[in-house]
């Protein structure tokens, strides 16, 4: 009886620190680099999404000990990408090797946004003013107001028309719609 008790507490002690180490991974992590250019590997819970210059690819991933493997979601497909994987000490920046032709990923950024990952990585700042301080391009027909700004600690952009950016392609075609021909 000890020892099924014993079996049990490793059974539970192992598949926690298996689930841990994937938990590391969850979120968003970016990269910008002159040879791969910028990469956003997007890693979820039962899935991941790589998207770069070339292409988004979907996969499935799992880790074993301190190598990541992906695989394609395709069941017949037998194309497995496997790396090497280190997090930095405060977990914020993630290596790649893979184990194929040892070649080393640029470093991974961990960010929720690709804005966020620019002011970690290159140190954007955006300075935006305050509203007494916006000015008009002076000819109010001529316009199409966008508004941006930071709400809650999260950059917000809207127009006169939306919350968002969703529909600035049909505000643009109805402002052309409306204004005379040589515009």
């Amino acid at each position: 009886m000890k020892n099924l008790l014993v079996f049990i507490i490793l059974i539970l002690l192992f598949s926690c620190s298996h689930i841990n180490k994937k938990d590391e991974f969850i979120g968003n992590w970016y990269s910008n680099d002159e040879s791969f250019g910028f990469t956003e590997f997007q890693f979820f819970q039962d899935s991941m999404v790589i998207s770069n210059f070339y292409g988004v690819y979907p996969k499935k991933w799992n880790i074993r000990e301190d190598t990541l493997i992906l695989s394609d979601l395709n069941i017949s497909a037998k194309n497995n990408w496997i790396y090497k994987y280190r997090f930095d000490e405060n977990m914020e920046n993630l290596e790649l090797v893979m184990l194929q032709d040892k070649r080393k990923l640029p470093p991974l950024i961990k960010a929720k946004t690709a804005l966020e990952f620019l002011q970690k990585n290159i140190g954007l700042k955006i300075d935006l003013p305050k509203a007494e301080d916006i000015r008009s391009s002076g000819n109010e027909d001529y316009n199409i107001n966008v508004y941006a700004g930071y709400e809650a600690d999260k950059l917000k952009v809207k127009t006169d028309n939306a919350d968002n950016l969703s529909n600035i392609a049909f505000e643009v075609d109805s402002f052309i719609k409306t204004k005379r021909e040589e515009l």
